[in-house]
């Protein structure tokens, strides 16, 4: 993922990896999604340029403010450093999060707090803070 985050940076766009991604890593587990989110001032950022990134990529306008304020999601694949195919959305926010910490300051304080980014380093969230709190919805298979 270093690789693309350093391909956005050549593009003048600042960007950063957060959320289950980060989680995933942190649990010693191959992310299935990775969620990467662009900083500062992107309302110059040309959608379609951010799909020439990725495989099979598809664009889509979110003007619906209840998921985390996304204006453009770009969804796709990136072969990732291994050789594997990762699944991948772009995340143009509608509001400009000047650095990691006011973005990951707008989720919901859990796991999914943690960051990788090539100005920001790596940021993983405190693990003995984690608690279930709704364990009527655990599923024992996903936790196990």
């Amino acid at each position: 993922m270093i690789t693309l985050l350093q391909q956005l940076k050549d593009m003048g766009i600042n960007a950063v990896v957060a959320g289950g991604a980060i989680r995933d890593k942190v649990r010693g587990v191959s992310p299935e999604d990775i969620d990467v989110w662009l900083l500062g001032d992107t309302s110059n950022v040309n959608p379609d340029v951010l799909a020439s990134l990725l495989m099979d990529a598809k664009v889509f306008d979110n003007d619906d403010s209840d998921y985390f304020d996304v204006r453009v999601l770009v969804k796709g694949y990136y072969v990732d450093s291994t050789g594997v195919n990762r699944k991948v959305d772009i995340i143009i926010p509608w509001v400009h999060y000047n650095n990691a910490i006011e973005l990951v300051g707008t989720f919901d304080y859990n796991i999914n707090q943690g960051f990788v980014g090539i100005d920001c380093g790596f940021y993983q969230p405190d693990l003995s803070e984690l608690r279930i709190i709704n364990p009527e919805r655990t599923d024992p298979e996903r936790t196990a």
